[in-house]
């Protein structure tokens, strides 16, 4: 990655940085959504485990959790679909959105992280390590050298 393939990576992020921003953003906050509903505040409004509560309560949590700007907590809850009796299944709301978030946003993490080791001193690439940096803390203990092994013969 330090070479040619480095540099066009790090071309092909900063021609999508708009994109690449947006997309960090949205992992960042998705990838709250289960520290928020396995918090004691959040189980104060479901206190039987039910896992639904209202929409309201949800709005609540997510205001007095604190991990979330009003803007932020806005757009997760424009993306809630409470069913006919206005109750959100959050259960499944984390996992229609935390899990895919989960599973990109890990290989993104590498992707950054790899190019962060091969190419230190791009200062293009600082940029995009400091807009991703909650998402690579998330994933820092996940974050490990990979190697990569022959067969044993």
């Amino acid at each position: 990655l330090t070479g040619t393939i480095g540099r066009q990576m790090v071309d092909m992020l900063v021609e999508s940085s708009n994109n690449v921003e947006m997309i960090l953003k949205f992992f960042d906050m998705f990838l709250k959504l289960k520290d928020l509903t396995s918090s004691d505040t959040f189980k104060e409004y479901d206190p039987d485990g039910k896992g639904v509560i209202s929409k309201r309560d949800f709005h609540k949590a997510m205001e007095s959790h604190k991990h979330y700007t009003q803007s932020e907590t806005e757009f997760l809850l424009s993306c809630a679909e409470p069913d006919e009796n206005e109750l959100l299944d959050y259960e499944e709301f984390v996992k229609r959105f935390h899990e895919p978030a989960k599973d990109i946003g890990f290989n993104v993490a590498v992707l950054l992280t790899n190019l962060s080791e091969h190419m230190p001193h791009d200062s293009r690439l600082q940029t995009f390590l400091e807009l991703a940096d909650s998402v690579l803390k998330y994933f820092q203990p996940f974050l490990g050298r990979i190697e990569i092994m022959g067969a044993a013969k």
